[in-house]
């Protein structure tokens, strides 16, 4: 699922009134396309469609032409799109923040990144988030993408005709917690 709030403010940011909304897990695409009216967001269609080819494997031209025919099929013109990346594609780590000066913390996870990930520094794409756990000390959560996925993934939308605006990880479309007081099962 596509995080309707996040694509209500990517409409804020860009000029136009609509957006398409894409989201990637494994051979499943799924979208929502939204318009802006009146200053409030509407869905106008939402979609789901396997596909036959792996967008990081097959050829580029390919892809992207099965990804352009399943929009034509739903009558979606929209170009421009955020998109929501598998979260098995996400490489996480974390670590123990040691006492350091606060201009000294994003040299020290650079460093951990490099010894934690099996990737070099140039192929990942990194952020990170931190955190306190109570008397055991400060935290960071290194979440790390391979570049080349998002760099293959792109050309794919590009030959789509699809212009991407934002990547964002899975995560963000989880869906609010049940009100109704019932537990997951």
């Amino acid at each position: 699922m596509i995080d309707l709030k996040t694509l209500e403010k990517l409409l804020q940011r860009r000029p136009g009134n609509s957006l398409l909304g894409l989201s990637f897990d494994g051979s499943r695409l799924e979208g929502v396309w939204v318009r802006r009216t009146n200053g409030s967001v509407q869905i106008k269609k939402t979609f789901s469609a396997s596909l036959s080819l792996d967008p990081l494997t097959a050829e580029v031209e390919l892809a992207g032409r099965e990804i352009r025919k399943q929009l034509d099929a739903e009558q979606i013109r929209e170009r421009w799109c955020a998109v929501c990346l598998p979260l098995n594609w996400a490489l996480t780590l974390t670590v123990k923040l040691p006492e350091l000066a606060e201009e000294d913390v994003p040299d020290f996870l650079q460093i951990e990144a490099e010894r934690g990930f099996p990737y070099g520094p140039d192929e990942l794409m990194l952020a990170h988030s931190r955190f306190g756990a109570g008397t055991t000390g400060k935290f960071a959560t290194l979440v790390g993408i391979p570049r080349e996925h998002v760099t293959r993934l792109e050309a794919v939308l590009r030959a789509a005709q699809l212009r991407p605006v934002t990547f964002s990880l899975g995560l963000t479309a989880l869906q609010p917690a049940d009100t109704d007081g019932d537990e997951g099962t």
